[in-house]
C-alpha cells in the first residue's frame, strides 16, 4: 500500500482547486477514518484517474505555488480582500508588545516579542488576541477598550510581581 502523501501526489488536480487552499486544509481533505470513510463530509476534488503521476518538475511547481499562496494570505485578517465589505473585516484597534517571557526563561534570544492585539471582529465584538511564544494563540472577549486596558494593566501587575527586575516583560502599548 502506498503512503498517503504519494497517493496525494499521484492525484491529478487543477490549479484552480488549490488556489487559496492552505496546507492544513489539504491535510484535512486527506484525513480518513480507519474504515476508509472521510472524516469531513466534504467530497474530495480529484480526477477518476488515480494512477496518473506528477513529474518531479510538476511537484516542485505546485509546492512553489502553494508556498506563494500561503505567504500572500498570511495576514489576511488585516487586509481587505477584493470584494469584501468593511464589516466583514477584523480591525486591529491597538497592540501591546513585550519581550518574550519564554525567551527570558530559557535564555534564548531568538524568540520574537510576545504581543496582544485588541481587535474588532466582523460582528462588532472586541477581543484581546494573545500571541505568546510557547502557547497557543487565545482570545478574551472584552466589552470596551477601557476593559481591555484594565486587563492589560492587571497582566502587567502580575508580571511585575513575578519579574520585578524585568519591566521589559510587561506589555507596552504601540
Amino acid at each position: 500500500m502506498k503512503n498517503i502523501w504519494i497517493q496525494h501526489l499521484e492525484k491529478q488536480r487543477s490549479r484552480d482547486s488549490t488556489r487559496g487552499s492552505s496546507f492544513v486544509e489539504m491535510l484535512h481533505s486527506l484525513a480518513r477514518l480507519d474504515d476508509g470513510c472521510e472524516v469531513k463530509s466534504v467530497k474530495p476534488k480529484h480526477s477518476g484517474n488515480k494512477n496518473r503521476q506528477y513529474s518531479l518538475k510538476k511537484i516542485r511547481e505546485e509546492l512553489a505555488f502553494d508556498s506563494l499562496a500561503e505567504s500572500d494570505t498570511e495576514n489576511t485578517e488585516e487586509r481587505i480582500p477584493a470584494g469584501c465589505k468593511a464589516e466583514e473585516m477584523i480591525t486591529e484597534i491597538c497592540r501591546w508588545t513585550a519581550k518574550s517571557q519564554m525567551g527570558y526563561e530559557t535564555g534564548i534570544d531568538s524568540y520574537e516579542d510576545d504581543y496582544v492585539r485588541l481587535l474588532r471582529l466582523q460582528n462588532g465584538q472586541l477581543v484581546l488576541r494573545y500571541n505568546v511564544a510557547g502557547e497557543d494563540t487565545f482570545e478574551i472577549e472584552v466589552g470596551s477598550t477601557e476593559e481591555a486596558d484594565n486587563l492589560i494593566s492587571e497582566d502587567n501587575m502580575t508580571t511585575s510581581e513575578l519579574y520585578p527586575a524585568n519591566p521589559e516583560l510587561q506589555w507596552n502599548k504601540k
